[in-house]
């Protein structure tokens, strides 16, 4: 009876999953171009039914006299929270000639297509995927006008410009009430995100003096910031367009965790498109809004 072995290098039937270090560099260059997985939380599961409880608060408390009765007050309240998986993949070929032929690195060769395709893949997911066959992105959850006091938690709060189709006839003021709306607590490790036009619209910014209020890394050895706190480029940011959120800022680490299901893999297939042989590299990741009292975000609106 003929058998077929499994292994890393050859067969018609093989499949592997990617060494620890050939894993550790793909996320090496992920981490360098996917933005969001550079200023999120992440962390790696054994199942997708991983789940988690959040406290909502809501404990009730008064003050009393020495000798006086202690009604009952409110508990907390818990929620659930859980991410939104998806799979991301990557197919790319080669000649068996050119794996023959020893010149063609097949090791840099898949590394160069999964960082190339898993970065945009995975950063526009991350950014405002719609959580069908993908993570649902932060962007994505429900953004409110309501401030913390009376927003209810799974809803972010946004600051309209008072504009329907720009920053405003103000935006540094904008851009101040923004980041004064984020609690103190948060304001620890907080971002700004934003795409590279939006940011150009920003540095354009000057006083009555016609001096510009921001210069974000044209001083040398000062670090890239808007209103003294660093900022991310995003390119899978909106532009500024009527209805959207060009801008974000807080700590993303506490609002959004990217959720790593095991590792990357790779199929080598050499059936489907002979006589090439085919690498298939496949990644279940998902994502999920955490506190959403941690982010706030601009929305191009005029109220």
């Amino acid at each position: 009876a003929e058998t077929k072995d499994m292994n890393t290098i050859v067969g018609e039937d093989g499949g592997y999953a990617v060494p620890v270090e050939m894993s550790r560099t793909i996320y090496e260059m992920l981490a360098n171009d996917n933005p969001m997985r550079a200023v999120c939380d992440s962390l790696t599961v054994s199942t997708e039914e991983y789940k988690e409880m959040v406290n909502t608060g809501g404990a009730g408390g008064g003050w009393v006299g020495e000798v006086e009765a202690r009604p009952k007050t409110d508990s907390p309240t818990l929620a659930e929270i859980k991410p939104v998986f998806g799979e991301i993949y990557a197919f790319p070929f080669a000649t068996q000639r050119s794996l023959d032929d020893v010149f063609f690195d097949l090791e840099g060769y898949i590394l160069r297509e999964v960082e190339k395709t898993f970065a945009e893949k995975e950063n526009d997911a991350f950014t405002s995927g719609n959580g069908v066959n993908k993570p649902k992105g932060l962007f994505d959850y429900p953004f409110e006008a309501a401030d913390d006091d009376s927003r209810k938690y799974g809803s972010f709060q946004y600051i309209a410009t008072g504009n329907a189709s720009t920053l405003g006839s103000n935006p540094a003021d904008t851009l101040m009430s923004l980041q004064d709306s984020l609690r103190s607590g948060y304001r620890v490790n907080a971002t700004w995100m934003l795409n590279s036009n939006t940011l150009s619209a920003i540095r354009q910014i000057k006083d009555a003096d016609g001096n510009y209020l921001w210069r974000p890394g044209l001083e040398r050895g000062t670090p890239n910031q808007i209103l003294g706190d660093p900022y991310v480029v995003n390119h899978n940011m909106p532009k500024i367009k009527a209805g959207k959120m060009p801008i974000a800022f807080g700590n993303f680490k506490r609002a959004y965790t990217i959720v790593d299901r095991i590792g990357i893999r790779v199929t080598r297939d050499a059936l489907t498109q002979k006589p090439y042989i085919g690498f298939y590299v496949t990644k279940r990741v998902g994502g999920m809004a955490r506190d959403t009292l941690a982010v706030k975000a601009i929305k191009v609106a005029a109220a």
